[in-house]
């Protein structure tokens, strides 16, 4: 009854930044990881891979994550070739991310511990999250990434209409160009 909120810490290689892969928890969680964790390294591609099931294998994350429980999933992955071969062993770990995982997960207890954290019922909302160039991260709600997949494809529009009206594009040429790119990605 006192877990509010685990941190699974796995690997599938042995070296370079710790990255978050997986949010449970809502935006809660995850903003708690933006504000702490030094050079954050996190996409969530890698999230939606592992839980589409086109990732064959899982983490414990999914045992947590099924019994109701909030959490993050980081592991390094860098040097997966080796990842449970005969090369397999802790001589392969690098200090240096050892220290990055270590300082990242310390700073993060202390902000949640901190922040009084607690779970607020959006456990299972979905979260879009990913780090800027590994100084920052930017973390969203599912609705407001649809709002702004929207509000960009409003804008694509709007320039494109107005590049036609202007005589800047011309129809004919815009229907060869996408009939050209849908050719491509079919072939």
């Amino acid at each position: 009854g006192d877990v509010r909120a685990f941190i699974n810490l796995d690997a599938a290689g042995s070296r370079g930044r710790a990255l978050l892969f997986q949010v449970g928890g809502g935006t809660g969680l995850a903003r708690a990881y933006q504000r702490s964790f030094p050079a954050p390294w996190a996409m969530v591609v890698a999230q939606d891979l592992f839980q589409s099931g086109l990732v064959g294998s899982d983490t414990d994350f999914r045992v947590y994550r099924e019994h109701g429980l909030p959490g993050l999933d980081l592991a390094f992955y860098e040097d997966g070739y080796a990842y449970h071969t005969a090369l397999d062993g802790p001589e392969r770990l690098e200090p240096g991310s050892l220290q990055h995982l270590g300082d990242g997960v310390l700073a993060l207890v202390r902000e949640l511990a901190r922040s009084g954290w607690a779970a607020d019922g959006s456990e299972d909302a979905p979260v879009v999250f990913h780090d800027v160039l590994g100084v920052g991260m930017v973390v969203l709600s599912r609705a407001q990434s649809l709002g702004l997949a929207v509000g960009a494809t409003v804008f694509a529009l709007a320039v494109l209409g107005l590049g036609l009206r202007r005589g800047v594009l011309q129809g004919r040429e815009l229907r060869r160009g996408v009939a050209r790119v849908l050719r491509m990605g079919a072939g």
